[in-house]
């Protein structure tokens, strides 16, 4: 049968266990099938790296501007900035720092210059800020991400949405590209770990941030190549194109799934290497597309 859908996945994983002994004696086994696609889609997610995965972010990069000391309450900060621009609306990149007079004690909101009380969120944005996250008389760096403030470290931004891992990454001054190197988080502190503001040159992944370095000293756009999960798969009549182009993965991936959940070894190990196999042909035809010719020499092109 076509796998174009959900629907067609499912019925799919259950086609493939009636077979068994073990299907008929766990009943309902086939009712576990989201679970299981989920799994699958996990494993994707850790294992495969193909065109269709990466995705370009911009990113945009301001100077930190002091604030000078919060106002208001613990929980609802007002910051007014030190010295004061025009504020008339929060916009994408806004960054702003501030040394706490309070603890909170609990999720926060923040209004800047007047402007309306806007959360404050951590991690991948869906996290409210918990009891001490924001600690009496420390300094802390927020970043307005289009929606709401981020609380990031100095230099940071949010990760773009669904982010696996970083590719490349560069500045792009008007129309004039600089390479951002992206190295561990051990030598970018040990090379950037000060106050120094400049044009950034390098940056580190930590948590759900991209830290750079040095730190902004004025308005600066950055775009980021970067590995990028697929969507998971929707409802049950969507027409899937990954899910037609990968079935096989799907597929294998909930089978490894459905049989750990049925205690197979056997079945574990015949669909992983179903899994493995399925796999590598994806990623031979990906290097494929990239480089369709065979390799040859440059020529030399320095003046004679």
């Amino acid at each position: 049968m076509a796998i174009t859908t959900r629907a067609e996945l499912q019925d799919a994983i259950g086609n493939w266990l009636k077979n068994s002994a073990e299907y008929g004696s766990a009943g309902s086994a086939v009712a576990r099938t989201n679970e299981w696609i989920s799994e699958a889609e996990d494993r994707l997610h850790a294992t495969l790296r193909v065109r269709e995965m990466e995705a370009y972010a911009d990113i945009v990069l301001r100077l930190s501007i002091a604030a000078g000391s919060a106002g208001g309450t613990a929980n609802a900060l007002t910051l007014t900035l030190t010295p004061s621009p025009a504020l008339a609306a929060y916009a994408l990149g806004n960054t702003y720092s501030f040394t706490a007079t309070a603890t909170n004690t609990g999720p926060v909101e923040v209004a800047v210059s007047g402007q309306a009380a806007t959360n404050i969120r951590k991690g991948d944005n869906s996290v409210p800020l918990e009891i001490n996250d924001i600690v009496n008389t420390h300094v802390y760096h927020i970043y307005y991400d289009g929606n709401q403030f981020r609380l990031v470290p100095p230099g940071g931004v949010p990760l773009p949405s669904r982010y696996l891992g970083a590719r490349r990454s560069y500045l792009d001054q008007a129309g004039t590209l600089s390479r951002i190197e992206i190295v561990s988080s051990d030598l970018f502190w040990s090379i950037r770990a000060s106050t120094t503001t400049g044009s950034p040159d390098m940056a580190t992944v930590e948590s759900e941030y991209l830290i750079f370095g040095p730190r902004p000293d004025g308005a600066y756009s950055a775009r980021l190549l970067y590995w990028r999960a697929f969507p998971a798969l929707s409802g049950t009549g969507d027409d899937l194109r990954l899910l037609t182009k990968y079935r096989d993965i799907y597929l294998h991936g909930a089978m490894i799934a459905a049989w750990t959940f049925l205690d197979n070894d056997a079945q574990i190990t015949r669909y992983a290497a179903l899994w493995d196999d399925a796999v590598r042909r994806v990623e031979r035809s990906d290097k494929r597309d990239r480089h369709p010719g065979p390799l040859r020499a440059r020529p030399d092109f320095a003046a004679v």
